[in-house]
């Protein structure tokens, strides 16, 4: 069975889903020690197919459980690339970089005790990270002759922190993905990233710049944040490209859509527009507006 490093399981692919079933894992000599009593560890191979970086993750309700990623010949002489917390039937992930060709030994470390144990079938993904992972990959956001945006999708499952990237709230371990916008006016403008309630860690950052090392960020004139929306409104050149990042703790990895759009000039009630006389007429929009912290409910 997969309990014994020489027997491992071998799994192949870039996209990779792969169920198992829960058995009482052991510990063999010489393996590395567990992060606590009473676990015991599976064993899968995977070969890199590709250089770069990688995600891997199982999802809640697979009992307690984490995972590691290892190099290495045999049993003993393994090095440690990645490892994820110990969870207790909640999701666990990490990400890792892989080079094409490395042959990788992945462990899955549950408890060894049947009181403990988990009675089902384990679920285990592996994937690539995305494409826009690195700074110099940022995806092209597009936009309409209004400098609207409408939903673009992403995840930062796999992703990672570039050597040199702006720190973040996460710290140097966090997971982001970068993308590039051409400013198509001079104004305000109001960038949203909807995250969802599983995925309330994501943060959203604005720099100017065309490199890592001469990133500047970008001031909000207003920052809203919430475990479902984000929110950052700023002033943008008409022409100027602007870098836009993603970031998640690497225990968060998620998906999320990003949105942007010119603000209203009277999106704030300090800039609200002149009616005149007893039959005024305007023409408006909310695209682009955003509640101020003290906008009535």
């Amino acid at each position: 069975s997969q309990d014994s490093f020489d027997r491992a399981i071998r799994i192949t692919g870039v996209n990779i889903t792969t169920h198992f079933p829960v058995l009482l894992p052991s510990r063999e000599p010489g393996e590395p020690a567990a992060s606590q009593p009473d676990i015991g560890s599976r064993w899968f191979r995977w070969m890199a197919p590709t250089t770069g970086n990688f995600g891997m993750s199982m999802p809640s309700g697979n009992g307690s459980a984490s995972l590691r990623v290892y190099r290495g010949e045999t049993v003993s002489s393994l090095t440690l690339l990645a490892e994820s917390a110990f969870t207790t039937n909640s999701h666990t992930q990490l990400n890792f970089p892989a080079e094409a060709g490395v042959d990788y030994s992945i462990s899955i470390e549950t408890p060894s005790r049947s009181d403990r144990a988990f009675s089902g079938i384990h679920v285990l993904h592996l994937a690539a990270a995305a494409t826009n992972d690195a700074f110099e990959a940022r995806q092209e956001l597009p936009v309409t002759s209004l400098g609207l945006l409408y939903g673009v999708q992403g995840t930062t499952f796999g992703a990672r922190t570039e050597l040199g990237e702006p720190p973040s709230s996460h710290g140097p371990d966090a997971s982001t993905v970068w993308y590039r916008w051409i400013a198509p006016s001079n104004g305000w403008f109001h960038v949203s990233l909807g995250k969802g309630p599983a995925s309330s860690t994501n943060a959203l950052a604005v720099f100017r710049g065309n490199t890592l090392s001469e990133l500047a960020p970008v001031p909000a004139l207003r920052h809203r944040d919430s475990p479902t929306l984000e929110d950052y409104r700023f002033v943008a050149t008409e022409g100027e490209a602007y870098a836009i990042r993603v970031t998640t703790p690497m225990e968060s990895m998620r998906g999320f859509t990003i949105a942007l759009a010119p603000s209203p000039t009277n999106d704030d009630f300090d800039h609200r527009r002149q009616l005149v006389g007893p039959d005024a007429t305007d023409r408006g929009s909310l695209e682009g507006a955003s509640a101020e912290d003290l906008d009535p409910a």
